[in-house]
């Protein structure tokens, strides 16, 4: 069964299901960490999806290592700013599912 087919029929949680599929499709895209130029692999990878105005939506996806390095200072200048932001963190969608 596939992620949206397992949360259909309740064998998972959905929006678990829609990070997982989410984030994979940012590594897809990017295939390269913009920050520390690694090879993204999903269950390492995290993507920051944020939304600055109602009609402004952005998202990032890196390797874990540099979202542990700038984590702190992410949540401070989006907390400053009023930027509301979900994190997507592969270490944690994934676990050892992948």
């Amino acid at each position: 069964m596939n992620e949206i087919t397992e949360a259909i029929v309740g064998d998972t949680d959905a929006d678990a299901a829609l990070a997982r599929l989410r984030l994979l499709y940012a590594v897809e895209r990017e295939i390269h960490c913009p920050y520390i130029g690694t090879l993204l692999d999903a269950d390492k990878a995290v993507l920051v999806e944020y939304v600055d105005l109602p009609e402004r939506r952005g998202s990032a996806v890196m390797d874990s290592r540099a979202w542990d390095a700038m984590a702190q200072i992410i949540n401070a200048q989006f907390t400053l700013s009023g930027i509301v932001y979900t994190v997507h963190d592969g270490r944690e969608l994934f676990g050892s599912q992948k």
